[in-house]
């Protein structure tokens, strides 16, 4: 401890209690888009860079028994997958969520801002993780407010928090600057899409049918196979791995076993050049197989398309299908009421236009160029995400130790 600051837990410094839970259809029918009140904010309206959604179409109102968070306040959820890792300072009065703890500091021990600063350092983080329990992952109460938190005086709380709130500042600023570097390039990259793809004098129409030779999908681990197991070594492809055309897999990534993964070749059967296509829940998702799939294969639901390759040059196809005009018409074909889903037989339906091969080629060397672009200023936008990320940690870490 640092001398001069005292230590205390987090329940003799602040008040600390959850939300209310609200059932789905009753909020909607009787909190949704109301003129005035409160406005209730769930786990979901807390972003991980600790923005809140105050104007997301609910609200409370103020004649109401719901528990209410003062501004200056500071909200942790502390339930499930966001357990420790969505955290917020609180600015107006609002209702919220019962996964979520709303720490409300005694005047007289904290300032509400530096309760945020610290809930968002490693020095509660690891308090927080060790309290964790259960499948999904929870802090009681109880737990939470044995939390130790060491403190200096007001005034010099006061001098933190700004101190911390310039050099964050200047921090996102540079973030900011990266993200709106990737949006112009990424821009620039669907503009360019748009204009190469816009049919021309001489492109055919053609259903996706007509330029393919085989379209194949994975199996469902529901009722075929069990994912994650001891044995599983081999990534499992689903929507969230299609990226920026292509592969991306990581430690997220689902995993199945040798058997699990002989059986989806069979079905699958992918082959180099396959284009890749996310054709349920998340539609639009596209990648191209560069190499023989010796250690992944993909999800039900994943359509692989073998191109013509006297008709479609293969990168000319995935730039097709990822154009709006595609896009657009394929979210109209998908079906079902909750999890959408494109059938294959309405996927191969759907039109495009092409030119001959040269135009094609030429179409895929202008796109490449600029996606490689995309790509770089994904990577630096990645790279200075991180980059920021750790410089307020060790900013963190230089307050609170």
């Amino acid at each position: 401890m640092k001398e001069g600051w005292e230590t205390k837990t987090l329940d003799n410094v602040a008040s600390i209690y959850n939300g209310n839970s609200i059932n789905a259809d009753y909020k909607k029918e009787h909190f949704l888009g109301l003129a005035e009140g409160y406005p209730f904010i769930a786990t979901k309206d807390v972003a991980f860079d600790g923005t809140v959604d105050y104007n997301n179409g609910v609200k409370i109102p103020f004649d109401t028994d719901y528990k209410i968070a003062e501004p200056q306040s500071a909200f942790i959820c502390v339930e499930g997958g966001s357990a420790g890792r969505k955290i917020a300072y609180i600015t107006q009065k609002v209702c919220f969520g019962n996964k979520l703890f709303c720490v409300k500091p005694l005047n007289s021990h904290l300032v509400g801002k530096f309760v945020y600063y610290f809930l968002s350092s490693e020095a509660f983080q690891v308090q927080f993780r060790s309290l964790l329990t259960g499948l999904i992952g929870g802090v009681s109460a109880k737990k939470f407010k044995s939390i130790e938190i060491s403190y200096p005086s007001l005034a010099e709380q006061q001098q933190i928090v700004s101190f911390l709130d310039s050099e964050f500042e200047k921090i996102d600023a540079l973030k900011a600057n990266a993200e709106t570097q990737l949006q112009a390039a990424k821009d620039l990259f669907q503009a360019a899409l748009k204009e190469l793809l816009t049919p021309k004098e001489g492109w055919v129409e053609k259903n996706l049918g007509e330029v393919i030779t085989n379209l194949r999908t994975g199996l469902n681990p529901r009722t075929h196979f069990k994912l994650n197991t001891p044995d599983a070594t081999y990534n499992y492809i689903t929507v969230r791995e299609l990226k920026g055309f292509d592969i991306v897999a990581d430690e997220k990534t689902d995993k199945v076993n040798a058997e699990a993964l002989n059986r989806i070749n069979k079905r699958s059967n992918l082959l180099k050049g396959d284009v890749l296509f996310s054709g349920t829940g998340t539609i639009g998702n596209t990648a191209l197989v560069t190499t023989l799939p010796e250690t992944w294969n993909i999800k039900e639901g994943i359509y692989a398309l073998t191109p013509n390759h006297k008709v479609i040059n293969s990168k000319f196809l995935i730039y097709v299908i990822s154009s709006d005009f595609f896009l657009n018409n394929a979210r109209k074909k998908a079906e079902g009421t909750g999890v959408k889903s494109i059938p294959m037989k309405r996927f191969v339906e759907l039109a495009i236009y092409i030119p001959n091969m040269f135009c094609q080629e030429k179409c895929v060397a202008k796109l490449d160029a600029l996606s490689a672009n995309v790509k770089a200023l994904q990577t630096n936008y990645t790279e200075t995400i991180t980059l920021c990320n750790d410089l307020k940690q060790a900013l963190l870490k230089k307050v609170f130790g």
